[in-house]
């Protein structure tokens, strides 16, 4: 029981090591991402300000930036949108295959207590299932 604990700790402690050198490694190409962006956009100023001034080049940089910003926020609001709609459909689903589920369970029970129930059986069944594909249908 003890070497099973041990084997356990020792990848507990290997994976957050894993871990610690993976984020360690990553900040480190952040920062120079970061630095490249910075001298690219500080070379991008020099080259806009000698050929249309200091102030255009500002401007022109801080629209760009803005403008990328405001593209990069449409295309995560577009995402999640379309995530919230998935979960949302997902769950839908759930549900009906559970009703379904459900009604299908029945079915053997009133079939053997009369006929008439199996009737009624098979009527509710047909319509959950019916329910379930318009949901469906009008979703997409």
């Amino acid at each position: 029981m003890s070497e099973i604990v041990a084997m356990l700790t020792g990848r507990i402690r290997s994976t957050t090591h894993e871990f610690a050198v993976s984020l360690a490694v990553y900040a480190i190409v952040g920062l120079f991402a970061l630095t490249a962006y910075v001298a690219l956009l500080y070379a991008l100023g020099l080259a806009i300000s000698q050929e249309y001034g200091p102030m255009v080049a500002a401007l022109s940089i801080a629209g760009l930036t803005i403008l990328a910003a405001l593209i990069a926020l449409l295309v995560l609001s577009v995402r999640a949108r379309r995530l919230r709609r998935m979960r949302a459909l997902r769950t839908r689903s759930t549900m009906a295959a559970g009703t379904s589920a459900a009604a299908a369970a029945m079915v053997p029970m009133m079939v053997r207590a009369s006929p008439v129930g199996s009737l009624v059986a098979v009527a509710v069944l047909a319509y959950v299932v019916s329910r379930a594909g318009q949901r469906r249908s009008s979703d997409v």
